[in-house]
């Protein structure tokens, strides 16, 4: 099986599942950047859906640096690129994944895994704190992290790398005793792990429902998607009186920025005052469509 075609397989089986799956490309950075290249071109995801996290500059796609990663929170992106060579810590991680859709790809450019627990220095140098140096850290989050990618299930891994491209020929010269190579190289891929065929629990979502138990109206839940959703907004009414406080939890795209904007509007249309807070505007961007 070629790149191309795992990329197509995955994302096919994300989107049946709702689900995100991930691509470990492993190995030589450069030949890891031409790959996620490949990997960008078969999943036919939306250009304006994918973004780049890198301290490397000049993509025709969104790119972000590894320090401004938050800037996704909030937001939902089909595919999302993870440079782990440079700048790695284990909050951008955290912050990338969370952006990645349902049916979405998350693609990680990483060492060879197996030099990855004494590699990835950026994260020693973060949590090396005084009066302990580098040598102090250990490497069991990049131990975790390794034997996660290797047996989690939705998770393949490719082996990258960089040989010289089988048209280029070496040109010897022969006034010197020097040799002429060309720059030229070609990306070589090996798949060591698909993460296909996952087996996924089949969820049950019941159809919306109004609850005449609160104070909002019934067209605040006539515009739930789901009753998960219409329970979430229920449950958000607790919020008319002051002194309640409510916390959302759900896997990402379930609609927890859709019931909290349903919520916002019910409450302002009673003439209460609310206040919404987030990183920015493009983070509560979703909350205020369903708002409005």
């Amino acid at each position: 099986m070629n790149l191309p075609t795992l990329v197509e397989r995955l994302r096919a089986d994300a989107q049946a599942a709702n689900e995100r799956r991930l691509l470990a490309l492993t190995g030589d950075r450069e030949a890891g950047i031409d790959a996620a290249y490949t990997a960008i071109a078969a999943a036919d995801a939306d250009e304006a859906a994918v973004s780049l996290v890198t301290t490397r500059e000049g993509f025709r796609y969104h790119r972000l640096h590894p320090d401004s990663a938050d800037e996704l929170l909030g937001t939902t992106r089909e595919l999302v690129v993870l440079d782990c060579h440079e700048a790695f810590s284990a909050n951008t991680l955290g912050q990338v994944t969370g952006a990645v859709d349902g049916g979405g790809l998350l693609v990680l450019l990483l060492p060879p895994l197996a030099e990855v627990p004494t590699a990835l220095e950026s994260l020693v140098d973060q949590v090396a704190v005084p009066p302990f140096s580098r040598d102090d850290v250990g490497s069991r989050f990049r131990e975790r992290l390794v034997e996660t990618l290797r047996t989690h299930p939705g998770v393949a891994i490719a082996r990258v790398g960089a040989t010289a491209d089988k048209d280029d020929e070496t040109t010897e010269c022969s006034d010197t005793d020097d040799s002429v190579e060309s720059d030229d190289t070609a990306t070589t891929v090996e798949i060591e792990r698909d993460g296909l065929n996952v087996s996924t629990p089949t969820t049950v979502t019941s159809e919306p429902h109004s609850y005449d138990d609160t104070p909002f109206p019934g067209a605040a839940y006539e515009a739930c998607r789901t009753g998960d959703q219409a329970r979430a907004v229920a449950r958000l009414s607790a919020l008319t009186s002051a002194g309640n406080t409510v916390v959302v939890e759900a896997d990402r795209g379930r609609g927890k920025s859709s019931a909290a904007g349903l919520a916002a509007a019910a409450m302002a249309a009673a003439g209460q005052n609310v206040l919404v807070t987030a990183p920015g505007v493009d983070s509560a961007a979703e909350l205020f469509a369903r708002a409005n």
